[in-house]
């Protein structure tokens, strides 16, 4: 294993430990990624647990002084995963154990911390419902009861995402950490627009719907295809953007050519970019069957689009006029709605900083976390 010594340091930094990164980029790598470059890191030292062979964002953490821990996966081997994750707390000297969570399937970083004798485990929950599967919703209802002697400290993207996981009795003891966003990285420029619509083939004239997530249940792109088809019927020059991967994704293309739709659909697969893809939607759809507070919702307000949202996702997401909820069962009315979006003021600086996504701004709450003692 890797160790980190600072030696030189008069002052101790605060030790940190991070899990629940993926070598995938989802909404919890990009929300650790925005938090992690805005910590003090003179105050400061974040490592990163992982299950995978790379982390998505190892080389930008690492060349800025993180380690990475690579264990053995959980599913083939849990004792060697126990007896890693044991080794590292051992040697590590972690003040904190930071625990990102999708579901409460698998608690053992946060059971083998608590035995260890780390002073602070902080669970953070990044969902509103538990992905598909009887076996991990079952661990899930079984474990999330554990949580709440296991950790010290409750975190959540959103207050929905917090009461799914902890429960009501923990609301006043809930430090929401929302899924800020560098706002001049997303500010839009129609220079930056003109330059992705030639990138992609389209026409300053042609109607962009756009979205951004893996191709799982959860995004539900199978429902997404069905209110571009409504769309298609009426303005035959509309195209959809998606950008991501997932086991889904060939379902949804097979579906795109049965449609006759492949000449409107484009799918960009992952991209570093999506701050500049915005610049090049007219309105972003995000008909999720469920979400803690999606990134890429917040990064779709930030760049000026009107977001079009399920009504299974928090209100919380409501960060600009711009946001409209609907019920997931007629694709048609999605359609009307879409078509019936007017231009609007795509800079939205002001109002993100007034709500508090702006990183630069809400970084303080985690730094200040890290930095306090117990």
């Amino acid at each position: 294993m890797n160790k980190v010594h600072n030696n030189s340091e008069k002052t101790p930094k605060t030790r940190v430990l991070i899990f629940g990164m993926s070598n995938l980029l989802g909404g919890v790598e990009t929300y650790m990624l925005n938090y992690y470059n805005h910590l003090d890191r003179s105050k400061i030292q974040v490592d990163f647990v992982t299950m995978y062979p790379t982390m998505y964002f190892e080389n930008e953490v690492e060349a800025k002084g993180s380690t990475i821990y690579h264990v053995t996966e959980v599913k083939k081997n849990p004792q060697k995963f126990i007896s890693e994750i044991k080794d590292i707390l051992l040697n590590g000297n972690y003040d904190i154990v930071h625990v990102n969570m999708l579901s409460a399937a698998n608690i053992l970083p946060v059971t083998i911390a608590k035995n260890m004798g780390v002073k602070r485990i902080f669970v953070h929950s990044h969902n509103a419902n538990t992905p598909n599967g009887l076996l991990r919703k079952v661990m899930h209802q079984w474990n999330k009861r554990k949580i709440v002697r296991l950790a010290t400290d409750y975190l959540a993207c959103s207050k929905k995402a917090g009461t799914w996981l902890f429960g009501e009795q923990l609301e006043e003891q809930l430090v929401i950490i929302p899924n800020a966003v560098e706002i001049d990285q997303f500010k839009f420029d129609p220079k930056v627009r003109s330059e992705v619509r030639k990138e992609l083939s389209i026409a300053e004239d042609q109607l962009v719907l756009g979205h951004v997530g893996a191709f799982r249940e959860q995004k539900n792109h199978d429902f997404l295809i069905d209110i571009f088809a409504a769309i298609h019927k009426r303005n035959e020059k509309a195209v959809l953007v998606l950008v991501g991967q997932g086991e889904l994704k060939e379902k949804i293309q097979n579906k795109v050519k049965l449609l006759n739709l492949e000449h409107n659909v484009k799918f960009l697969g992952v991209r570093q970019d999506s701050n500049r893809l915005y610049q090049a939607m007219d309105v972003f759809v995000l008909p999720s069957l469920f979400e803690g507070l999606p990134v890429v919702g917040v990064e779709a307000q930030a760049a000026g689009l009107p977001l079009i949202v399920s009504s299974q996702v928090t209100s919380e997401l409501e960060i600009t006029a711009n946001c409209q909820f609907l019920s997931i069962d007629d694709p048609e009315i999605w359609a009307d709605t879409v078509l019936a979006i007017e231009p609007i003021d795509r800079d939205m600086s002001e109002v993100f900083s007034k709500n508090g996504y702006d990183i630069d701004v809400a970084s303080k709450i985690l730094n200040d976390l890290y930095c306090e003692t117990k």
